[in-house]
């Protein structure tokens, strides 16, 4: 709320010292108040572009933190407490897997159960009204 009254009152304060400086060196106020207004906003351009560069330098840093705990495996999981909140946590196989909770913030360990299913392959021609279609589904 403050900020809008702050920034006119130091814009007027730094053109006007400049314009007095400029006055007090035998030189025109006016060129004076020209140059302070100039001074400032290439200053604050200047200002500007290092804290966008700064911020851009902070979101790739975190976009490749993020892209590397991506790149682990995550599984969903259901916490064991009474409040059965389901977390997607990094899972490793070469590892110990531990995570806290965030609710009850309990260490929970979590274990993998190997599991084989039967692998179908995908029918090449769907058109049930050839012959040869209905002899290969019913083999």
């Amino acid at each position: 709320m403050l900020l809008l009254p702050f920034r006119i009152f130091l814009f007027l304060s730094i053109t006007i010292i400049t314009g007095i400086a400029f006055k007090h060196n035998g030189l025109d106020i006016f060129l004076g108040f020209f140059a302070g207004v100039c001074f400032q906003f290439v200053f604050s351009y200047a200002i500007q572009q290092f804290i966008n560069a700064y911020v851009e330098l902070q979101n790739k840093a975190l976009e490749n933190e993020r892209i590397k705990q991506f790149s682990m495996q995550s599984v969903e999981v259901v916490c064991p407490c009474h409040l059965k909140i389901k977390e997607a946590v990094p899972f490793r196989f070469n590892t110990e897997n531990r995570y806290r909770c965030k609710e009850c913030r309990k260490a929970i360990s979590i274990f993998v159960e190997p599991q084989t299913a039967v692998f179908t392959e995908p029918l090449q021609d769907t058109d049930t009204t050839k012959p040869d279609i209905l002899n290969a589904l019913a083999k």
